[in-house]
């Protein structure tokens, strides 16, 4: 193979995985209500508005408790301790806090495990 096809296919290469992690991670179908409700605790937690935090964030907790009735999943057994700490926070009072915990909670929605075959170590 020569040198300069060599050079291609690896650019090309760079370039198709580069484009994949620059695409972020969508959020999981499975995270779609949640997601929904979570944002709506944003948005009222950003507005100052307590109440409507403390509703939304229960509303997101309780579906993700839900949602991990039906099927367990890591991903929300790391989502579920954020919205606990952001319906605390709001009941507290502490809106800014809680806010920042239901952002975290938004922030592991999307990120995945790679799957591991073969039992291995890793």
């Amino acid at each position: 193979m020569k040198p300069i096809n060599l050079f291609a296919a690896m650019l090309f290469a760079l370039v198709s995985l580069s484009a994949a992690h620059a695409a972020g991670g969508p959020i999981d179908e499975e995270f779609t209500e949640l997601y929904a409700l979570s944002q709506k605790a944003v948005a009222a937690g950003k507005e100052g508005n307590a109440a409507a935090f403390v509703e939304a964030a229960h509303a997101a907790l309780k579906q993700a408790k839900d949602q991990i009735e039906r099927k367990s999943d890591i991903a929300m057994q790391r989502i579920i301790p954020n919205l606990k700490t952001a319906v605390r926070e709001g009941e507290a009072g502490n809106l800014a806090a809680g806010t920042e915990a239901v952002e975290a909670a938004i922030s592991k929605m999307g990120k995945r495990g790679s799957p591991k075959f073969g039992g291995g170590s890793e």
